[in-house]
């Protein structure tokens, strides 16, 4: 389940969404993964899911000794991309029903809004 929830922690801190990491906090304290922190994050409800996430994940992976890179950061946009396309590899590309056309955009959508926000 910790790797379950640690690829959930890459997700969200390539942008994707708060809701889904908290989602695997709550699936991955139903397995036996936990720390003060996780049980809060697994708490946090709909109207403060973003507040909540960007507040109690970064603790909750250092009290689970995950390495996640910081949140929106070009590190964690591309090691996220690296997960995605060692998973769509290995899987020979029926991991999903995404194409590689539709991993793309998926990349491409989390980035420009940083690439924004850049320059």
């Amino acid at each position: 389940m910790k790797k379950e929830f640690q690829r959930e922690a890459l997700a969200w801190a390539a942008g994707g969404l708060s809701k889904a990491l908290v989602d695997a906090a709550a699936n991955a304290l139903a397995e036996d993964l936990d720390s003060p922190s996780l049980r809060i994050l697994a708490g946090a409800t709909a109207a403060t899911v973003d507040d909540q996430a960007d507040n109690w994940a970064p603790r909750a992976f250092e009290e689970l000794e995950l390495k996640v890179c910081e949140r929106h950061s070009s590190e964690a946009i591309v090691e996220f991309a690296r997960l995605r396309a060692w998973e769509f590899l290995r899987s020979r590309g029926s991991y999903c029903e995404e194409s590689p056309r539709q991993l793309t955009a998926e990349f491409m959508a989390t980035t420009l809004p940083l690439a924004s926000t850049l320059s």
